[in-house]
């Protein structure tokens, strides 16, 4: 998964240009009022597990009284599709040591059409036309803000195995499972279990097949019957903050960060 910042003129502001943060800096107000931060997913995910859950914006601040402080900025959270890359030298600190390396940054994206079919390849998190009515916009102190993807939360579907035989969605409106389903289960898959509970999501299209801790998706696709398995992203690790490992650890859930420091 890679974390990158789109280069667009999209949703300009007419907001004050020394409101914001009270630093001068044209380049962060246009992240976060113009640009957005624009992250690409390695595999598409559902954009319903996008949400404020899922994602996350903080700002930390040194507060004299209070000491350490972060606030969660009120993100917009918008799928949207990536439509040019570009090869640029990016300077990276890690601790006291800077690393100078090329990496793909986004250059244009666009909203979604309706044929993703609830699905995205990318998100854009940028700032909600209110947000100059937030007190933690007045902040001066702020010197760093970590953008998070919670990666329990967000969930892509992995095709297991597809069928000719699409028959079946009266059994499975019903809450029944084939005995041929079964059959195809265990040839292909796993045995499922007796305790195998099953949820019409959407009538003769989409049913959820829970079998202990492992989650299904049944879908009428194409004349084919899909199934596919359920899974957690694997936000682990992001390099280069964890020396020659890329982003993930090869199981599901952690958190992804990603922590843009500001210089006063």
């Amino acid at each position: 998964m890679e974390a990158t910042i789109a280069e667009t003129q999209e949703n300009s502001s007419n907001v004050p240009e020394d409101q914001f943060f009270n630093l001068k800096s044209r380049d962060l107000r246009n992240l976060f009022t113009k640009l957005g931060l624009v992250i690409q997913f390695q595999k598409v995910v559902r954009i319903d597990s996008l949400h404020k859950s899922s994602v996350s914006v903080l700002a930390h601040t040194d507060n004299v009284l209070k000491g350490e402080v972060f606030y969660i900025l009120p993100m917009k959270v918008e799928p949207v599709k990536v439509k040019k890359t570009e090869t640029k030298s990016i300077r990276w600190a890690i601790g006291n040591d800077i690393l100078d390396s090329n990496i793909n940054i986004i250059t244009e994206i666009e909203p979604l059409t309706t044929e993703n079919n609830g699905y995205t390849e990318a998100v854009r998190l940028i700032t909600p036309d209110d947000w100059q009515q937030k007190a933690v916009f007045n902040q001066s102190n702020i010197y760093q803000f970590p953008v998070l993807l919670h990666g329990e939360w967000i969930i892509n579907e992995e095709l297991l195995f597809d069928s000719e035989n699409f028959n079946l969605q009266g059994n499975l409106n019903k809450g029944i499972i084939p005995d041929e389903l079964r059959q195809q289960f265990q040839e292909k898959v796993t045995s499922l279990s007796q305790n195998i509970i099953l949820f019409t999501e959407k009538e003769n299209f989409k049913w959820r097949l829970v079998d202990g801790g492992k989650i299904y998706i049944i879908k009428i696709e194409n004349n084919k019957l899909t199934v596919s398995k359920i899974q957690a992203l694997d936000g682990n690790n992001i390099w280069p903050g964890v020396p020659e490992r890329f982003s993930g650890n090869g199981s599901e859930g952690g958190d992804w960060v990603s922590i843009i420091h500001i210089k006063t």
